[in-house]
């Protein structure tokens, strides 16, 4: 204010307000703007830097190596439009971009808030595609090229640079210019003046395919809405061709104003919306001919966008390639072999390639899935043709192969997930698609030299598992299956074994040390000429002559299954990778301890030897002596009538752990079982009597295995079944009163697999929530599926989901182990749920405090809080949690650039907030415990009131309520 008397300067609302002569207020605004001018340093980097398998690892590595600017255009538009300087620093070695960004906190924020998205793409992108990636522009083979005289005027019209004056006046106003005209010339303009390039819809519809259609119920003016969240304007799925989608240019600066001016130049009206990736800009709302959409995608994007629906989607067109197609994604390779001129022809009749898994096919809810954009491509006409391929980019070049994720909500997904079952105690944890472009030749080679020797060139292509372990995993994975690492002990001598029935495999299949987790592959096999045998031969290094394999014809003796060998490298792809775990590991000595309950207390010892009980030893809490006795290896007929008289509580006490997963018992905890009490029950209830019968079935359960891997699990899983009626019935006994969360909080808490259980992922629903506060140590896939289900919540999930969700986070944490790896996905995780505290999101209360609560758990914060926490307007229940979660504000989710700043500002805010008698009393309180917590409370927060806070909260406790 010394600096420049001449004018007024006022802070109003956070906002400073200048009152003066421009010339003053611009120096003024200047300066201000110099001192606020702050530094923030991040880096982005993987959650797993070491794993290079890990997609983020690999697609980071990738973009460090990149020969262009990647993020150019970014740079140039913050530094246009609002003078922040953003700089890039890519460490090759480590795999990491570091960025410095220098502008006003907010501005600051704002940017890294774009890059943390850059950074979600590529967690979810398989391969962040090379900048000269694709199929360069080339004119059609002249046989077919005579046909389609009209597409190459029109590519000549979008791509020309030298396309006069006098033609683009007679596409934009003359007597034939119509909305197809129009968006031509802003096409034109984007392609030929601003070098980017364009691809998508129109090209398909308009370029190639001369397709148009218009909603014929309402007039152009309403052919454009606006969404009521984002304020993103929305056309009428009935438009056909609907948008243009370009891609800016990696080597030169945008500026969307120059742009739009030079839209305006041709009397073209737009206005420009901008979200984190791109630019979507609105023309022609107000004009007769209609108005459309232009999506402009920063290149940094653009590249993350690898995989494509549908061939015919996939054409591009660029600048002086005024005859030439394109296309974005390479497919002209194995296994799509789809080239230029079979795009042209497929649009020309309407028809579709399918080009990765049809995901959301047999849901109630597609939204946003390829099934949904099918239906979308059929509704106008258009038909899919051929067999839904599967085209996955391949792996950068120091890579042999990489692993992407199927989609769960397939067909092939859910039929796997099936066949699995009949494993005992097997739960798939994930399914991944291999993508080894080596291995895909070489059996493309193998398809077509076994097809000429097969009756009507079919080479008799099945879909077989093979179980493997150790080394052998990453073995086929980066080499397929080699011959030089063939079984040299089966049945049919040296090959590679497969079968039909994933039991076979599983026997192959031998679990992770550490993980206890099986793997086995889901192969694409070319059986050929099969010979089918029913004697074994190991002396066989080949298929028989006029053979390409050996069946082993299953249902005798020692072979029930069916098996199929292969002897030649390359005749089997590896092409789904099935990862599952046992249901039930280190579990059901401590349920079994804790199922039935009584008044006494006994602590009970068993020594095991040779599967022997030899000795048991109990202290009873009632008397004074210890029971003690002693078994022979005759007595295990007595050992039951020894203890029958037992009916109370049993404490089991084993230092031994507990295994499911071996054919024999190694422990102590099957015998465990003989100690449980008797108990009676009602049988007046049908359905708990039932249950109750199959309960007692267990503790007479033979086979270990069995008992852990169906006849628990069916129990639970009935459990969970039950109608509320029922269910209430079954907890009213007695004797069963802790039964429910005993089987329920056990399973879900002790044994990370397990737990996923318990969770949901297409619905986003836990079946026990409550079990979820005894879970001491989730597993990361859990972790990683609530994280990913954040980002897909709709408001009416978010209540039911995010405060459980931010309880699996915290415990997560809680292990040292974790804590790197679970910071970076709270903040991923608070980055998905922050949208429901704003306004523009519509949320209701219920909503906000839920969001509120998780914050509070896990010590988030960001401005929506404090905006909710001084909103007089807001709902107590609401201030409440704003405030609590203030609270806890945990400075570890925060920059250090930016934490003093952040302390500063609810200090001053909250102070505002306590001397405010207009607020309620609770309020004030709140209020004041927020002040006092220990991100905000400093000595100096005393004397910046003139020592009045003691005095203003004596006041508070004086004063009579007002609420």
């Amino acid at each position: 204010i010394q600096k420049f008397p001449h004018i007024q300067i006022k802070i109003v609302d956070s906002n400073i307000v200048f009152r003066g002569s421009s010339g003053y207020i611009l120096n003024a605004e200047l300066f201000i703007r110099q001192q606020l001018t702050t530094t923030l340093l991040f880096t982005l980097e993987s959650d797993y830097p070491n794993d290079e398998n890990y997609t983020l690892t690999r697609n980071l590595k990738s973009v460090t190596n990149m020969p262009i600017d990647l993020f150019g255009p970014l740079r140039w538009r913050w530094e246009a439009e609002q003078q922040v300087k953003v700089r890039t620093k890519m460490n090759v070695k480590k795999g990491t971009i570091t960025v410095t960004v220098e502008g006003l906190d907010s501005q600051n924020q704002a940017v890294k808030k774009e890059f943390m998205s850059f950074l979600s793409w590529l967690r979810m992108c398989a391969v962040i595609r090379d900048p000269h990636a694709g199929v360069a522009p080339r004119v059609l083979k002249p046989q077919i090229r005579q046909q389609y005289r009209y597409m190459e005027e029109r590519i000549g019209k979008i791509t020309d640079p030298d396309r006069t004056s006098i033609d683009r006046w007679k596409s934009l106003k003359g007597p034939a210019a119509k909305r197809e005209t129009r968006m031509e010339v802003v096409a034109w303009i984007a392609v030929s003046l601003f070098d980017c390039r364009l691809e998508g819809g129109f090209v398909r519809d308009w370029v190639v395919g001369d397709y148009s259609s218009k909603p014929t119920h309402i007039p152009p003016q309403q052919w454009v809405q606006y969404d009521p969240k984002s304020g993103m304007p929305i056309l009428d799925r009935d438009l056909v061709p609907s948008d243009l989608d370009c891609h800016l240019p990696a080597a030169k600066p945008f500026d969307v104003e120059a742009f739009l001016d030079t839209l305006y130049g041709y009397g073209i009206i737009a206005k420009a919306f901008k979200q984190d990736w791109r630019y979507v800009i609105l023309i022609d709302e107000n004009t007769k001919t209609g108005p459309f959409t232009m999506d402009l995608i920063e290149p940094h994007i653009a590249l993350t966008h690898d995989r494509i629906d549908f061939d015919v989607s996939n054409l591009s067109l660029e600048k002086l390639y005024t005859r030439d197609l394109g296309m974005r994604v390479d497919i002209t390779g194995s296994p799509s072999w789809i080239q230029l001129e079979t795009i042209v022809e497929n649009i020309r009749r309407k028809e579709f390639q399918v080009l990765r898994p049809i995901d959301g096919e047999n849901g109630p809810n597609t939204s946003g899935t390829v099934a949904e954009r099918i239906e979308k491509m059929k509704s106008r006409g258009w038909n899919p043709i051929g067999k839904p391929l599967n085209i996955i980019p391949n792996p950068p070049p120091t890579y042999n192969a990489i692993l992407v994720p199927y989609p769960a909500s397939t067909v092939l997904y859910k039929n796997i997930v099936t066949a699995m079952q009949t494993i005992n105690g097997a739960r798939v944890i994930s399914i991944e698609q291999i993508k080894n472009p080596d291995i895909e030749s070489l059996y493309e080679y193998m398809r077509k030299t076994i097809s000429k020797e097969c009756r009507d060139n079919d080479p008799n292509e099945r879909e077989l598992y093979h179980g493997t372990s150790g080394d052998a995993v990453e073995g086929i994975i980066n080499r397929g299956y080699d011959d030089r690492f063939f079984s040299k002990a089966g049945a049919w001598g040296h090959g590679a074994y497969f079968a039909d029935d994933p039991r076979k495999s599983n026997g192959y299949a031998n679990p992770d040390p550490k993980t206890t987790r099986r793997v086995i592959f889901y192969n694409k096999v070319l059986l050929g000429n099969e010979s089918v045998q029913t004697k074994t031969d190991a002396t066989l290094t080949a298929a028989p002559i006029d053979h390409h394999s050996v069946h082993g014809a299953g249902g005798w003796t020692g072979f029930q299954f069916h098996e199929y060998i292969v002897y030649r490298y390359g005749q089997a792809l590896p092409y789904l990778k099935i990862t599952s775990s046992p249901i039930l590991i280190l579990l059901l000595g401590p349920l079994m301890e804790e199922v039935f309950t009584a008044k006494t207390r006994y602590i009970c010892q068993t020594e095991i030897r040779d599967k022997k009980i030899q000795f048991v030893k109990y202290d009873d809490d009632s008397v004074e002596e210890d029971f003690n006795a002693n078994f022979d290896d005759n007595d295990d007929d007595e050992i039951s009538s020894k203890l029958i008289s037992i009916k109370q509580e049993l404490k089991l006490q084993s230092s031994v752990s507990v295994s499911v997963d071996e054919n024999a018992v190694k422990n102590s905890v099957p015998q465990t079982l003989q100690f449980v009490p008797t108990a009676s029950f009602d049988q007046s209830n049908e359905a708990v009597s039932t249950l109750v019968a199959k309960i007692q079935g267990l503790l007479k359960a033979e086979n270990w295995n069995d008992f852990a891997a169906s006849q628990f699990v069916e129990i639970t899983n009935e459990l969970r079944r039950m109608d509320k009626a029922n269910l209430q019935a079954f907890k009213d006994k007695s004797e069963l009163k802790h039964l429910v969360p005993t089987f329920l909080n056990t399973v879900y808490s002790h044994d990370p697999d397990a737990s996923l259980l318990n969770f949901n992922a297409d619905t986003l629903t836990f079946t026990n929530p409550s079990s979820v506060y005894y879970l001491d140590n989730p597993s990361t896939e859990l972790v990683d599926q609530v994280v990913q289900g954040a980002s897909r919540l709709t408001t009416q999930q978010v209540v039911d989901f995010v405060v459980v969700a931010a309880r699996i986070l915290k415990t997560y944490k809680s292990r040292q182990d974790n804590i790197k790896d679970a910071d970076n996905k709270i903040k991923q995780f608070k980055q998905a749920i922050s949208r429901f505290l704003s306004n523009e999101s519509g949320a209701k209360n219920d909503t906000k405090t839920a969001v509120l609560s998780a914050y509070a758990q896990l010590g988030l914060y960001d401005d929506q809080v404090m905006s909710l926490a001084i909103d007089d307007t807001a709902p107590l229940e609401v201030r409440y949690h704003a405030l609590n979660a203030i609270r806890y504000i945990s400075s570890v989710y925060l920059d250090d650039t930016e934490q003093s700043d952040i302390r500063q500002t609810l200090q001053f805010r909250l102070l505002r907030q306590l001397e405010n008698k207009a607020n309620k009393n609770a309020v004030r309180i709140w209020t004041f415990q927020a002040l006092y917590s220990p991100f905000i409370y400093d000595s100096e927060i005393s004397y910046l009131f003139g020592g009045s806070l003691e005095e203003t909260l004596q006041e508070i406790v004086d004063e009579p309520l007002n609420q």
